[in-house]
């Protein structure tokens, strides 16, 4: 995991990065630009230009587990007022969004329909049990490989939820 540095200083210019002391990752000084996934939602709720943002990046293995824990490690900071947003898609087989592989539309928005409703009906779920079925979508949400060929888009939904699960709310 590695933090994007995006110059969350205070007034007098320290560092005042929450994340640092909450999960072992490494700083990455280059400045960069940020993704997607962060300045989309940011521009669709009209986010204000100085408001301080810390970008996080995804385990490249996709471990639903680690992303969960990832997620535990971060709550506390909802009890420090930070927001905590994780930006992706239910959806994010793009060539049979955009009608390749063979399969009609009305098939694409069926088996799209599946998975999300599963994995609406997972993510309520309020068993002890929940944190493994969640980490084993792969096998029992309808769809999931053709909705999810590659798991990166789904990954910051499981961070977010072990924010949730972290604090017990």
């Amino acid at each position: 995991v590695s933090l994007i540095n995006n110059d969350v200083s205070d007034k007098e210019g320290n560092d005042i990065n929450p994340i640092k002391s909450l999960i072992h990752a490494k700083l990455d000084k280059r400045h960069r630009g940020f993704d997607h996934g962060v300045f989309v939602p940011m521009l669709a709720i009209n986010a204000p230009q100085n408001i301080p943002i810390v970008t996080v990046s995804l385990a490249n293995d996709h471990d639903t587990s680690a992303h969960i824990a990832l997620g535990q490690a971060l709550a506390p900071l909802r009890n420090d007022g930070v927001l905590i947003i994780g930006s992706g898609l239910g959806f994010h087989n793009l060539g049979a969004f955009f009608g390749g592989g063979g399969v009609s539309a009305e098939e694409v928005k069926k088996r799209a329909q599946e998975f999300d409703d599963g994995l609406e009906i997972l993510l309520r779920e309020t068993s002890e049990k929940k944190t493994s079925m969640v980490e084993k979508w792969r096998s029992t949400l309808p769809w999931s490989q053709f909705c999810h060929p590659t798991a990166e888009h789904l990954m910051p939904l499981f961070v977010v939820l072990g924010t949730v699960l972290g604090t017990g709310s």
